[in-house]
Order: C-alpha cells, then structure tokens, then sequence
C-alpha cells in the first residue's frame, strides 16, 4: 500500500530479486499505482485504498504518510491481514498500542521496516556486546546526512503528516539500532533547527548517556552530506560501521580477541536491495507463522517513544555554518 520513492527505489527491486509479484497495488494517485504496476510486470489489482480489494491479498506492505499508518494499520490488521509498515511504526506511543491491539483483535501479525538489524555486521556486533566480548562500550558517535532523496509529495516537509523531520525519518532507523545495541539510555538531550511549532528539523542532534557510563551522539540531516556511519568505542578497540551494515574499520588490536563464536567476523559487503530483501523473506515466514526474525510491533514501538522523548526536551540547535556566514558577511 502506497507507491513512493521507497516503493520504487528499494521494494520493486528487492521483490524482483526475489521473483514475487505483489497481487494488489494500493495508492491514491492513479498515476503513481499505475507507473508502479507497470513495473512490476504484471496485472495486479489498483485501488486507492486497501479496503476496497481485501480479497486481493493476504498481506501488506504499508508505505504512506506517518499520519496515516496508525489508522491503515489498524484496518488491515482488524480484517486479519498481516502487515510490514513502514518505519516509524506510528507517530505516537499510543499509535502504537492502537495498532498491536488491532493485530490481536485480528489475530494478524504486525512487523516494521528496520530492516538495518539484518546487517551481517550489526548483527556480529549485537552478539559481541550481549556476549561483552569487546569489553566496556564507552562511546559512540553515529553521523547520517543526505540531500538528494526523491520526493514525489511535501508530505515529508509537513509536521501533521510526519510528525517530524530527519528524527522521525531516518532517526528511526537509528534510535532502533542503539535500543537494540544498548538498551534505552538514562538520559536523552534534543537539538534541533525546527522554526517554530509547525516546522520540521533538517537537521538535529542527539546526546545519550546510560547508567553503566555509556555516552552516545547522533548527529542527523536532510540538507547536509554526513559520514554515514556509527564510529564505537571500547576498551579494546574502535569499530566503525556504514549505516547500511557494512564493517569499514576496526583498531590494530583484535577488539573481540578470543570471544568465539565471533571472534573472526566472515560477511560479505551488502547492499541495501539486499537488506530489503531479508526484510521481505523474514515478513513472509513471520506472516506465516513461521520461526522468524523481525522488529515486531510490541518492541518496535520503544524506538517510538525514544523519538517523541526527544521532542518533549527539544532545544535550538547551534548551526555553526550560519554563524560563520554572519562573521563573512559582517
């Protein structure tokens, strides 16, 4: 349901390598459900709305306006179709608990799109720091910034559709990562360059720390070009991985110096189509009751309430590159 860039850019791709063609396309542009048909090769069924054709799936993938997954959600999961929604899950905690209600009341199943955990390398850390195979975990630093993601609406750039800016979108991605890492941090401090109550951050800036002394810093943009990728420090070592799961560094000293079974990390590079791919194959044996690894929606809402935290305490954010600006032209 819904055909934006995500839909083309990364599900028709990943749907293709895996052979599968979705049944139904869902989205109120004809011309956008029409270009995404015409894609995929097929006849599927086009509506504007799911409910107009539930005899034509038996899950779905909901791609639209953070705004609008609660109240999707909540109608496909009641009519008992199992759903992979899109990050974040919903634009509140009490979304959230909406839409696992509705998926018990349906007796479906509800997962949501982070598929970054599935990263042969993000996974080998997360094993290292549950096995303390690195030794204390002391800081990390995870810097994202884009500016060139097609936009087919402004749905992105209004706070009553998404809820947010660069927190809301790609923040999801990772306050769910450092949850699923390190836990929820004992205290949270917010900055961000929102004008006023209706606008939404390009950028922002996030500063954690936890009881057992852990400091992390997340640095997220939609107008810059950032490293993209999340830098830790241990007492063994420092680790650097790309936000798409890749290990691009390591100290010279064996950070998980003889902690088997992870001791000598064998992955290959990946891609995100990939990542979206094992996104796409675990959905299919979680929906069909099938052992499965998947962000379901009881855990997924935790990054949920991480990011609504961050607003409660929100804070100007300092922009030095204005500054400097100020200083030229003065």
């Amino acid at each position: 349901m819904g055909c934006g860039p995500v839909v083309s850019q990364r599900y028709i791709p990943s749907l293709e390598k895996l052979k599968w063609i979705p049944t139904a396309v869902f989205d109120p542009s004809t011309e956008r459900r029409r270009s995404v048909a015409a894609s995929l090769g097929n006849r599927p069924v086009e509506a504007a709305r799911a409910g107009l054709a539930l005899d034509a799936f038996d899950a779905a993938i909901v791609e639209a306006p953070l705004a609008q997954h609660a109240e999707l959600c909540v109608e496909l999961l009641r009519a008992g179709k199992h759903v992979l929604v899109e990050k974040p899950m919903a634009l509140t905690g009490a979304a959230c608990a909406d839409i696992n209600r509705a998926a018990v009341e349906g007796n479906a199943r509800i997962a949501v799109a982070l598929m970054r955990r599935y990263a042969p390398a993000a996974l080998w850390l997360k094993q290292g720091f549950d096995a303390s195979a690195f030794g204390r975990v002391t800081r990390f630093v995870l810097r994202e910034g884009y500016d060139n993601w097609p936009l087919l609406t402004e749905s992105l750039w209004l706070r009553e559709n998404s809820g947010g800016g660069a927190l809301s979108d790609a923040g999801a991605h990772a306050l769910d990562q450092v949850l699923w890492w390190f836990g929820a941090p004992a205290t949270v401090e917010y900055f961000d360059d929102a004008d006023g109550d209706d606008g939404v951050e390009a950028n922002c800036l996030v500063r954690m720390r936890w009881l057992s002394g852990l400091e992390g810093e997340i640095e997220l943009s939609r107008s810059r070009c950032l490293s993209n990728r999340v830098t830790i420090e241990t007492e063994r070592g420092q680790l650097s991985l790309t936000t798409s799961g890749n290990l691009i560094k390591n100290s010279s000293r064996s950070v998980a110096a003889g902690a088997s079974p992870i001791a000598a990390p064998a992955f290959k590079t990946i891609n995100w189509t990939e990542l979206f791919q094992e996104q796409l194959v675990q959905f299919r044996a979680f929906a069909a009751g099938q052992l499965a690894t998947v962000v379901a929606g009881e855990e997924a809402a935790q990054s949920v309430q991480l990011i609504q935290q961050c607003y409660a305490v929100r804070r100007p954010l300092d922009l030095p590159w204005i500054h400097y600006s100020e200083r030229q032209r003065a």
